[in-house]
């Protein structure tokens, strides 16, 4: 596998200096790859689309139908967030297939996923319902219960943060032993790792990216629902 996504890659001269760890370029460098995607499937639009143009239809279209089916008329707010919150998470997990250490195998970086889904419920929920109705829904169905609805705030983001955290680190250590272990017994590295990163690199990814944002959804739904 690659290097540690811990490991710093260079340091910005900035007061004492700003560490630049592998994790965070490596998700800069996913960042202009989405980017440009966008760009190029985007590009010179027709009325008669062509192939390039219905790939960028039909993800968008699904994540807008998945959106709306659970978030009623607040789909148009929610779903751009959620589409691109899937598209970088995946792209982010499948990293362990070109050789590097997926960012996601560290828990800052999907604590970091999770802080900003609870802030976006947060945020949104007080401005959707306004602060005076978000507050007092902490009471009900009986105040007593209002300082457990604030740690469920907490508890969420530890979920879905160790959720990520847990399998995507667990896959990694997995396929760096099957890797060792045929350099140690002079196995041929034919068939056994391909059919490993089958379910370890590609399914596991693919899994928790859909997962997480699954779960953001329903948080959604439930704060959002009437």
């Amino acid at each position: 596998m690659g290097e540690s996504v811990l490991k710093v890659l260079f340091t910005i001269p900035i007061g004492k200096g700003i560490p630049v760890r592998v994790a965070v370029v490596e998700m800069w460098a996913v960042m202009l790859f989405l980017i440009a995607l966008a760009f190029y499937l985007t590009s010179n639009m027709k009325l008669v689309p062509t192939k390039k143009q219905m790939i960028a239809e039909f993800i968008v279209d699904s994540m807008n139908k998945i959106t709306k089916n659970f978030l009623g008329h607040y789909w148009r707010i929610f779903s751009p967030y959620l589409g691109t919150l899937f598209l970088f998470l995946l792209s982010l997990n499948l990293l362990g297939l070109f050789g590097f250490q997926p960012p996601t195998s560290n828990l800052n970086v999907t604590a970091s996923f999770g802080v900003m889904s609870i802030l976006v419920l947060i945020i949104s929920t007080i401005i959707l319902k306004n602060p005076i109705r978000w507050f007092l829904d902490h009471f009900r169905p009986i105040p007593i219960i209002f300082p457990f609805k604030f740690l469920d705030y907490f508890t969420r983001t530890l979920s879905l943060s160790a959720r990520l955290f847990g399998n995507i680190l667990a896959g990694t250590t997995i396929m760096e032993l099957i890797y060792h272990g045929l350099i140690k017994f002079h196995i041929p590295p034919v068939g056994i790792p391909a059919v490993a990163s089958l379910y370890f690199d590609i399914f596991d990814g693919v899994l928790q990216a859909i997962i997480f944002t699954f779960l953001s959804l329903i948080y959604l739904y439930e704060a959002l629902e009437e």
